[in-house]
């Protein structure tokens, strides 16, 4: 997977996430006015893909559609995450950072294969 080319402090100088509802909000408008609290700017647009997990556009970024939950990782550690993103209660819509967990490569559990059965 390919992550977009920003520093820390450059994304989090123009997007501020709330870790507690899982959202993103713009910290200034276009005219450069910053909101304060950080919170009350409008949310970044998002889209839903068919496997379930939210993209957010961030336009100035290429890619400039990023899956949320490592655009929160990112956001909260300051790294892109080496490692599937694990949603503990399930509901891949839910970004808050408390409900993500890292899981290295190497210790991804493989799903069995389901077995056909064929009517007698």
């Amino acid at each position: 997977m390919a992550f977009p080319t920003i520093s820390h402090s450059s994304l989090v100088s123009s997007v501020f996430y709330d870790r507690e509802t899982g959202f993103f909000h713009r910290r200034t408008n276009q005219r450069r006015r910053v909101f304060d609290p950080p919170n009350t700017g409008p949310r970044f647009s998002e889209r839903w893909s068919h496997n379930g997990y939210t993209y957010i556009h961030l336009y100035w970024l290429q890619p400039n559609e990023v899956r949320a939950d490592l655009l929160a990782w990112f956001c909260e550690t300051g790294e892109w995450p080496q490692g599937e993103i694990e949603y503990i209660d399930g509901n891949k819509t839910n970004n808050a950072f408390e409900n993500l967990r890292l899981i290295p490569y190497f210790e991804k559990p493989i799903k069995p294969k389901k077995e056909i059965v064929t009517p007698k």
